[in-house]
């Protein structure tokens, strides 16, 4: 198939996307991350139709949105949520940094980088005050 002819290679896709994005190459970040997004859907359900019957499968995780369903994975989900907010606020791309879930992740850098681009300086700083506060060994991380 195309796809075969094109990603012939056996690569971690999300590791091609930090690299990209390590090298500021902002939209290849983003292109490399939904590649290995793909790449995780298209093995799932792979897997998925071969260990099941053949009746359809109407559960509730067959019909949720593939940001949920990235979040799901654990610390893999929330890095690549982590890698496209950094990506998309490089792009300067307002309603990206709303699609990769920044208002959903919990993490306290997550919700100041969210404040500061809907320009609301004064919760950013009462984020920062409260993980401070809860976290003193995170200073300088929340500082940064």
């Amino acid at each position: 198939t195309a796809w075969h002819n094109n990603f012939w290679l056996d690569l971690n896709y999300l590791e091609v996307a930090r690299a990209a994005q390590y090298c500021s190459a902002n939209f290849s970040a983003v292109l490399f991350t939904e590649i290995w997004w793909d790449t995780q859907r298209n093995q799932s359900s792979t897997i998925e139709n071969s260990s099941s019957s053949q009746t359809p499968d109407y559960s509730q995780e067959s019909q949720l949105d593939p940001l949920t369903l990235v979040s799901s994975q654990g610390e893999t989900g929330q890095s690549v949520q982590e890698l496209l907010l950094d990506v998309y606020t490089s792009i300067g791309d307002p309603d990206g940094i709303y699609g990769c879930g920044a208002g959903k992740l919990a993490q306290p850098m997550t919700r100041v980088q969210t404040y500061l681009h809907e320009q609301q300086q004064t919760k950013a700083l009462t984020t920062l005050d409260i993980g401070i506060s809860h976290n003193t060994s995170s200073v300088s991380l929340l500082l940064q």
